[in-house]
């Protein structure tokens, strides 16, 4: 069945197109062919038009050179590295909607390291119900920052995006809600304090963050 290629087009004021993406793609990296199919069964209803595998960094690194993706979900430890330089390269250089999962030994280490990079990372042994709706932040938050184009104005806009994402991820992780109760709470806050959505979402940060 030939696949049919959608445009994503985001256009500036006046009708200039300020960014096209031809695809809208995931990665996922693991060592287990298991983890990739369960993933990818996951994931696969929300508009991918490909989801590649990856067994090792290496192998991930020439896929990200390749194609455009982005969503990337590393399941940790991989056969070369751990993954953390190429989580932390994807997420800074090619704006991507990145999710790691680490054994629960180096879950709080690699966190430390990762967050601020606006990376989510989970055990290995998160619960069903809270994986589902991490995948929900981190598909969401992709597709929005691909609406954003490369200017400071809108990087800005993107560094926004990801606080917001993380804090949801928080507010799910550690409380329990799912992705539309976190939204709903940050809008909550916001509006009963005054502040934007950004200062609420770095009040929980800071807060619940470590």
């Amino acid at each position: 069945r030939q696949q049919v290629k959608r445009k994503y087009v985001n256009f500036q004021k006046g009708g200039d197109i300020i960014a096209v993406i031809n695809s809208f793609n995931a990665l996922i990296v693991s060592s287990q062919r298991t983890f990739f199919t369960s993933f990818s069964g996951e994931i696969k209803d929300n508009g991918f038009d490909e989801i590649f595998y990856a067994t090792c960094i290496e192998e991930a690194k020439k896929l990200v050179l390749t194609k455009e993706i982005s969503v990337i979900i590393i399941n940790s430890p991989l056969t070369d590295v751990a993954g953390l330089e190429f989580a932390t390269e994807c997420a800074i250089k090619k704006n991507c909607a990145v999710m790691m999962l680490v054994k629960e030994e180096y879950f709080r280490p690699v966190k430390e390291k990762l967050s601020p990079y606006e990376i989510f990372v989970l055990e290995e042994t998160t619960d069903k119900k809270t994986l589902s709706q991490a995948l929900i932040v981190l598909i969401q938050t992709a597709k929005k920052l691909i609406s954003l184009a490369d200017s400071d104005k809108e990087n800005r806009k993107a560094q926004e995006l990801k606080y917001i994402s993380r804090a949801k991820m928080i507010l799910i992780s550690s409380f329990g809600m799912d992705e539309k109760q976190a939204h709903k709470y940050i809008e909550q806050r916001a509006m009963q304090s005054r502040k934007t959505k950004t200062a609420v979402a770095e009040i929980i940060i800071n807060l619940y963050g470590n």
